[in-house]
């Protein structure tokens, strides 16, 4: 939860405030710096819970080129406020570093699979996602994976 109140917070600010401009380094340079798990590719979602504004949902997705989409969705008071940010993402050995593009977040986290569930632990809350869209990468010119 503790990355959902994060992206929450920075998603709140900018609906508060105005939109920020997305910021991500040219793909080509980093492709020699992709590192991914491709169980983790694809659409992940979290059920219903309460932030800090109030109740929510996240739903990221993992793309082959390294690249995130994040979206969080907060019904603060009885005015919904959708966000979305994007990023960087590394994942192997069960470690998971993000970094976005529009709020200048970085989150490491470990992660793990429970059956179809992918768990993310941050701190002390575990975030478990579900898993919505899933495809492989097998097919597409794909950046090296270490």
């Amino acid at each position: 939860m503790k990355a959902l109140k994060n992206l929450t917070l920075g998603l709140a600010a900018s609906a508060l405030f105005g939109c920020a401009s997305s910021n991500l380094p040219d793909l080509a340079a980093r492709r020699g710096h992709c590192e991914r798990d491709d169980r983790l590719v694809g659409s992940w979602t979290t059920k219903i819970s309460m932030s800090q504004l109030g109740p929510g949902f996240e739903t990221v997705t993992y793309n082959c080129d390294c690249t995130y989409t994040a979206r969080s969705w907060i019904l603060l008071l009885i005015i919904p406020i959708r966000g979305t940010e994007t990023g960087w993402y590394n994942a192997s050995n069960g470690e998971l570093v993000t970094v976005g593009g529009q709020f200048s977040s970085r989150m490491e986290a470990r992660y793990h699979f429970d059956g179809k569930t992918l768990v993310v632990q941050q701190g002390a809350e575990p975030e478990r996602f579900s898993n919505v869209r899933h495809p492989s990468c097998k097919d597409k010119t794909l950046p090296p994976v270490r």
